[in-house]
């Protein structure tokens, strides 16, 4: 998965990076429903379909609007998070072909003008957004854990996923390695993507959220522009390390250095 970002926009806007954003902003709530209206993604992959059934509609325009109608609070705020692929399927989606070598390009590769035009494809998506940028400092843990939720099938805590990350995958540090570069690759393309556009983002990591639940939540609902939203309880609980923590200390110790 692909770091994240959220849009806000008064509509707001919020990206991540895999598991991480999601886990942030469903596990926290980080957009409260009260404030800021329903969450949604614009998710090419995720939620689309189901929404697109919901709704009676076909095609990237219908849903967009959809989103934009049946999605907004009464506030007038828009909530979305967006993992770096979801801004590759939009523009792909709208440009066929055009932005699809940039899903494995090295971030450092790519021209800044392709950053531009790949903005121009999404622009009407989260239009004058507010950014949040969502990351995880320890990248070596974020792949492990996006390893093992793969693996298990389980991205978010209840009992029945609880069972399931008891039991440690079978280690493959081929596949933690390439979750790594996405994770790294993903990453650099969000800061290559907002320097290209002159975009002003705030960021958050999840340590940050992990060490001070409510003070953090209140700096992003201040960034956001809503500095007098609740802070909500978290609707899932942290994902234990049971599963994940010898996978980590044995591929941190192969890989060398934890990467952050």
């Amino acid at each position: 998965m692909g770091w994240c970002a959220a849009a806000v926009y008064r509509r707001l806007h919020a990206t991540e990076v895999g598991k991480v954003g999601k886990h942030i902003a469903e596990r926290s709530d980080v957009f409260p429903r009260a404030a800021w209206g329903a969450r949604s993604n614009i998710s090419i992959r995720g939620f689309r379909p189901a929404f697109e059934a919901r709704w009676n509609v076909s095609g990237l325009e219908n849903y967009v609007e959809g989103l934009h109608r049946l999605r907004t609070a009464p506030s007038g705020v828009f909530a979305t998070k967006l993992f770096w692929r979801d801004v590759l399927d939009v523009a792909n989606e709208r440009a066929p072909g055009a932005f699809e070598t940039l899903r494995m390009a090295a971030p450092a590769e790519v021209p800044l003008e392709s950053y531009k035009k790949l903005f121009e494809w999404i622009a009407n998506a989260v239009p004058n957004a507010t950014w949040i940028f969502l990351t995880r400092r320890d990248a070596v843990r974020q792949a492990v854990s996006n390893f093992v939720a793969w693996k298990t099938e389980s991205w978010r805590l209840s009992e029945e996923e609880e069972r399931r990350t008891t039991l440690e995958p079978t280690y493959d540090p081929d596949l933690i390695r390439r979750l790594l570069s996405r994770v790294l690759r993903s990453n650099a393309h969000w800061r290559r993507f907002f320097e290209a556009n002159g975009l002003t983002f705030s960021e958050f990591a999840y340590e940050d959220l992990e060490q001070d639940y409510s003070g953090t939540l209140r700096r992003v609902f201040a960034a956001a522009g809503c500095p007098d939203a609740p802070v909500p309880q978290p609707r899932l609980r942290k994902q234990a390390d049971a599963a994940g923590g010898g996978l980590f200390k044995r591929f941190a110790a192969e890989f060398g250095a934890t990467h952050g």
